[in-house]
């Protein structure tokens, strides 16, 4: 493969094993014994200097990739480009390896660029339940510097990448720069990323809650602050295929030449919480779109924080702007009359029927009643 060999050397080689936990035990005959216990040993020269160490190399990539089970090229360039962070996006339709369904495929590669452009805007804006109207130029500007491949064998995967840093200076320097180079407005991709892994993984807890049963849907409301909306709901689920209930993965690897990340392992998606996520992409959406509301149950939660209003969550069925009744929770603010007659209420196990417009407060959205009934 004289491709492989042409791009990399022994030292691009080393740094990266050092980066994901691999540790030189010795050497033989020139080259260093690498190994970590999960997947074995690698033998890297420590010069290139004859033929045999350019076939090493190519050897202990393709070991590495099959380590990691990801495609060469895909270790190759992390290896190679130690300022990119690397997501991979594997589905894993019902097709042979390296092929989806041509809608399942315009589903994952918008859910991707979703995921990118909710990501930047939730840096750029601040959490929101609901992103909406167009995006700034500065998230089109962090867009145009990601880097998507194209499918590899192995179920479907496609890959997208990110400089980790500010990409490059500008032609005409109009601003001034702080010392991480960043330009005013501008969003640095390790700072977007780190944002969407974690809202990713939160994504995952609660998908994976609602999907065994042992969360409600609106698990996902009080997720907002880190990093949870509609639009980050809706584009995990488009991952899922056209149907929107095939399992899917995603992986980060982060560049070895920024620190603060450590390695970690794929963020899993089943079938069925891929529609979970699909139901609470639509209930969000629809939370923030109701203007007015009406909740039937029984007090949950009481609140009363300092220098807030109190603050009630009624559990039961929920129906927004005359519309079909569903199963969830919502806060209600509340006078303090009101605050104390919720406490007999919870006591007594007696129903409360509220209803009034909804607010979004606290990054969530909450209900000021016009009404506050309690049921006989």
């Amino acid at each position: 493969m004289p491709e492989q060999e042409a791009t990399i050397g022994p030292s691009e080689l080393s740094g990266y094993l050092l980066s994901r936990g691999w540790q030189r035990e010795g050497s033989w005959r020139g080259a260093g014994i690498w190994a970590l216990e999960s997947c074995g040993r690698l033998l890297i020269p420590d010069r290139r200097e004859f033929q045999d160490d350019g076939e090493l190399l190519v050897d202990a990539v393709r070991r590495l990739a099959d380590y990691e089970e990801r495609p060469e090229r895909d270790v190759l360039q992390d290896i190679a480009e130690p300022m990119v962070d690397a997501q991979y996006f594997r589905m894993h339709p019902e097709t042979p390896a390296g092929t989806t369904p041509l809608p399942s495929g315009v589903k994952a590669v918008q859910g991707i660029h979703e995921l990118m452009k909710t990501a930047g805007r939730t840096v750029e804006e601040g959490p929101q339940i609901l992103f909406e109207g167009q995006r700034s130029r500065h998230v089109g500007a962090f867009l145009e510097t990601i880097m998507l491949g194209s499918a590899a064998p192995g179920s479907y995967v496609l890959t997208a990448r990110v400089p980790a840093t500010v990409p490059g200076p500008p032609q005409l320097d109009l601003w001034a720069e702080d010392p991480a180079g960043r330009r005013p407005g501008m969003l640095i991709g390790r700072e977007v990323l780190s944002r969407l892994h974690r809202a990713i993984v939160v994504a995952r807890d609660a998908a994976e809650n609602v999907a065994s049963g042992r969360g409600r849907i609106d698990a996902f409301d009080e997720r907002v602050a880190d990093g949870i909306s509609a639009n980050l709901c809706q584009a995990l689920a488009d991952l899922g295929g056209h149907a929107k209930n095939r399992p899917f993965e995603i992986g980060f690897t982060w560049a070895r030449g920024l620190p603060g990340h450590e390695q970690t392992g794929p963020v899993s998606f089943t079938g069925e919480m891929a529609r979970a996520l699909a139901q609470a992409g639509d209930d969000l959406e629809r939370l923030a779109k109701s203007g007015h509301a009406q909740i039937i149950g029984q007090v949950e939660t009481l609140n009363m924080s300092p220098g807030e209003s109190p603050r009630i969550k009624v559990v039961g069925e929920f129906r927004a702007d005359g519309g079909t009744p569903v199963q969830r929770s919502l806060w209600v603010i509340v006078s303090m009359t009101d605050y104390n007659r919720a406490i007999e209420a919870q006591r007594a196990g007696r129903f409360l029927d509220v209803e009034g417009r909804l607010v979004t407060s606290n990054r969530r959205r909450e209900m000021r009643p016009d009404r506050f009934d309690i049921r006989p």
